[in-house]
């Protein structure tokens, strides 16, 4: 449901079959993602604020033996200002999970890349985008990635430091 602020009434009302409940705003549009294909594909979706008008930014069907459940959606802005969504695929196998960060560029309506080094399965905490890098936790991991290419900076088992109270 879409809630006018000011006038306190239903602006619109959406009925998203197979969608995650997670909502993101960003620059006048919600997001969020679907999945369809039993798991196969997944899809980054928005609808414009003002009204119900969803279109799809980015479908992904998967090509080896994981699942699609794209979450965590992060919004920032590349040193050029275009602006940049970046996200977690958090997949699975019966014998191990992975999660993949995507980074697509909304100006130019364009993948910019997918990493897929971590082989651990994530939380629903969003991305950060911050100066030229994007920040993430995963399963008791924190990482930095390039925004540029996606390599892999630095990535952090918390449980070294301390003793988290929850995963």
């Amino acid at each position: 449901q879409c809630l006018n602020m000011e006038s306190k009434q239903l602006q619109w009302y959406s009925d998203l079959k197979d969608s995650g409940p997670w909502i993101y705003a960003h620059q006048g549009y919600v997001y969020t993602s679907i999945d369809y294909n039993n798991y196969e594909s997944a899809a980054i979706i928005r609808s414009p604020v003002s009204s119900e008008n969803w279109d799809t930014v980015f479908a992904f069907t998967i090509n080896d033996d994981y699942l699609t459940d794209f979450g965590a959606i992060g919004f920032g802005e590349a040193g050029n200002g275009d602006q940049i969504m970046v996200w977690k695929n958090r997949s699975w196998k019966s014998t191990s999970p992975r999660t993949d960060i995507f980074a697509y560029n909304l100006s130019a309506d364009t993948l910019m890349w997918r990493n897929t080094d971590l082989e651990v399965n994530s939380g629903i905490i969003p991305l950060k985008v911050k100066d030229g890098k994007v920040f993430g936790l995963v399963n008791s991991h924190a990482f930095a990635l390039d925004l540029q290419n996606g390599r892999t900076l630095w990535l952090k088992n918390l449980r070294e430091l301390f003793t988290p109270t929850l995963d």
